[in-house]
């Protein structure tokens, strides 16, 4: 039991690693403060960590449905699995590039879909000119020509199109197409 490693019965189902299966069902409390799951991501899964929420914290108090809020909307998403998956995104520990506003952010690029497959399920584009000033801020290079994203709850990633900056000059004003 000093590791959480135990088998015990939970509604009639035996369980290992029963602790820990109890602690994500029921949280957990530390002083007067209580603990409940909210949720992780996959790479998190892989360094045995996740995030609990503190459910009465005097100081701030939020709730499991703001966050959520917050992250998106993942109701068109039907699948179970892959609604966890989305959520996760959030929870990765990406790092913080920048804010892109509503009218930056072209969200109209087709897939390409042929013999059954799809193929451009989460690649998008963006323009050199934003592409060449996260190169720098991030990674203080000068240029990049793509990046890994994580945008609404999707993960994907964004390759230069030079193209883009034309338009990001003209009335539409799009950095990113996805």
């Amino acid at each position: 039991m000093e590791r959480g490693y135990y088998f015990q019965r939970f509604e009639g189902t035996n369980h290992l690693l029963g602790y820990i299966f109890s602690i994500i069902k029921s949280g957990f409390s530390i002083g007067n403060l209580a603990f409940k799951f909210l949720g992780y991501s996959n790479s998190q899964l892989k360094n045995h960590s996740c995030w609990f929420l503190c459910t009465n914290n005097p100081d701030k108090m939020i709730s499991e449905e703001q966050i959520v809020s917050f992250m998106g909307n993942f109701e068109k998403e039907k699948n179970i699995l892959k609604k966890f998956a989305r959520k996760g995104q959030c929870f990765s520990s990406s790092k913080y590039v920048c804010t892109l506003k509503k009218s930056e952010v072209q969200m109209a690029l087709p897939d390409i879909k042929r013999n059954g497959f799809t193929f451009t399920d989460g690649v998008g584009y963006i323009s050199s000119a934003l592409a060449s000033k996260i190169a720098r801020k991030s990674f203080r290079i000068n240029h990049s020509s793509a990046f890994q994203i994580r945008l609404a709850g999707a993960k994907g990633v964004l390759m230069v199109n030079p193209e883009l900056d034309a338009l990001a000059e003209g009335d539409e004003k799009s950095t990113v197409m996805v």
